[in-house]
């Protein structure tokens, strides 16, 4: 027809009159990214795969495929993808990068100080390794390191936000307040229009003593930015050591007004808890997860709430809810075992700490718990081995010694029932009276050549 519009098309090879091509349409890397900022993995995926049948692009899509990875939580995956694009590409900055952050998020900070510090040979002034070497060098305790590397990083980027703030921090930590200060006060110079050097300034400001200075910082950085958790957090614990509680909720009122984080929400319920307002405390919460079903902090908060006025069916059902959302959350596991074997649901509980020491094998007292519940369950061998699992981790704690001394009493081992009961009265503070005259007891009475008389074990 003489008025249609010219049909909006592309032909393989050339433009076709009323489309307008983009670089996005041409490069798959470009189209890749931009789907990353917008959430859409899959399809980022796929473009980077693209890549990978690109000769000279192989080392880009491999660390593309990294990234994405690395946003679905897969960090193990992840590193393998840095690693590769490293492979095809040794000289690839963004994935050295991300596999040093890779490598330091999966505990192997080794590995990644030794490839950070390796790079620095390749480029030997780039601040972003530097900043990534600092990171790992306070992750490994080594503060003379992270700052050696923060100043660095601030030699060749005098103005690098991150530097000046991890530094600062470095400073007030070693109690070097004077120079914290100085560079506090020249980050909120050149950043004074972001909320994160009015609040480092704050900070310095009230570690020094200068309370009502650090308090109109921590003002202006809720006004540069109503959402800043930081600054909100700052403001209010120094309300309320100051014991000005009321102020401390309008704050908490006034950043729900400004911004519609729920994190706020569930914040003003942990402090209204503190102040011993258990109902409030829930109301807000109640509202939190009613905007947001699948909120963590909320479902936790409320937990805690339900346990400590013993209401243990709602709290062992908000654990769950927790341990649904986050199943990596050893903590909440090992709270959900508590509350079960208080519940007398002794399977469930043996679940829930077994899921809890999968995450967290070192944890003393879940191998302890796990115990007292293994033998109310009749499994007094497991529970046998999980009081030695606890002793072997944390030798001081005299309960597991003194569980496992009865359960070894019971099954007539009468030397290792009487060492673990000497052991016991070792450890045991002056409140396990009952026990330790149990134990004096037992001791006498195994050297006497009598066995296996039961007690009731540490709950």
């Amino acid at each position: 027809m003489g008025g249609d519009k010219p049909e909006e098309c592309r032909e393989e090879g050339k433009v076709v009159p009323g489309y307008t091509q983009t670089l996005a349409d041409i490069d798959p890397g470009v189209k890749a990214g931009e789907l990353l900022e917008e959430g859409r993995i899959h399809d980022a995926v796929a473009q980077f795969e693209r890549l990978l049948r690109m000769p000279g692009r192989e080392s880009e899509g491999w660390n593309g495929l990294g990234v994405c990875r690395y946003s679905t939580g897969q960090v193990e995956k992840a590193a393998e993808c840095f690693e590769r694009a490293l492979e095809a590409d040794e000289r690839n900055l963004d994935a050295l990068l991300n596999l040093c952050a890779a490598l330091r998020e999966l505990g192997r900070l080794r590995e990644a100080r030794a490839l950070a510090e390796s790079a620095l040979a390749a480029f030997p002034r780039d601040a972003g390794i530097f900043l990534e070497l600092a990171s790992i060098c306070e992750e490994e305790g080594d503060w003379r390191g992270a700052e050696e590397a923060y100043r660095e990083a601030l030699d060749d980027d005098p103005l690098r936000l991150e530097a000046l703030l991890r530094m600062t921090a470095i400073l007030v930590s070693t109690r070097r307040l004077d120079e914290a200060l100085e560079l506090a006060r020249s980050c909120a110079d050149a950043y004074g229009f972001l909320a994160e050097a009015m609040n480092n300034l704050g900070v310095v400001l009230e570690v020094m003593g200068k309370t009502g200075e650090a308090e109109e910082c921590y003002h202006r950085a809720l006004a540069l930015n109503p959402s800043s958790s930081e600054a909100f957090d700052n403001l209010v614990a120094l309300l309320v050591e100051d014991g000005r509680h009321a102020q401390a909720l309008r704050v908490h009122d006034h950043a729900l007004e400004v911004s519609d984080n729920p994190r706020f929400l569930v914040e003003k319920a942990r402090f209204l808890l503190c102040c011993d307002c258990p109902a409030e405390s829930l109301a807000c919460l109640e509202e939190v997860v009613a905007r947001e079903p699948m909120n963590f902090d909320a479902w936790h908060e409320r937990a805690i709430i339900f346990a400590r006025h013993g209401l243990f069916d709602n709290a062992a059902a908000c654990f769950r809810r927790c341990v649904e959302i986050n199943p990596n959350h050893a903590d909440s596991w090992f709270n959900l075992g508590g509350i079960e074997g208080a519940l007398g649901r002794t399977g469930e509980a043996i679940n829930a700490y077994n899921m809890a020491l999968g995450l967290e094998p070192g944890n003393a007292e879940a191998w302890r718990n796990l115990g007292v519940v293994l033998a109310a369950a009749g499994k007094n061998r497991e529970a046998a081995e999980a009081y030695r699992r606890s002793i072997e981790l944390d030798p001081g704690k005299p309960e597991p010694v003194f569980n496992l001394a009865v359960i070894r009493d019971g099954e007539g081992a009468g030397e290792e029932a009487a060492e673990l009961y000497e052991r016991f009265l070792e450890l045991a503070p002056e409140r396990y009276c009952e026990q330790a005259g149990h134990a004096r007891a037992r001791v006498l009475a195994l050297k006497g050549g009598e066995q296996g008389k039961q007690r009731t074990l540490f709950r």
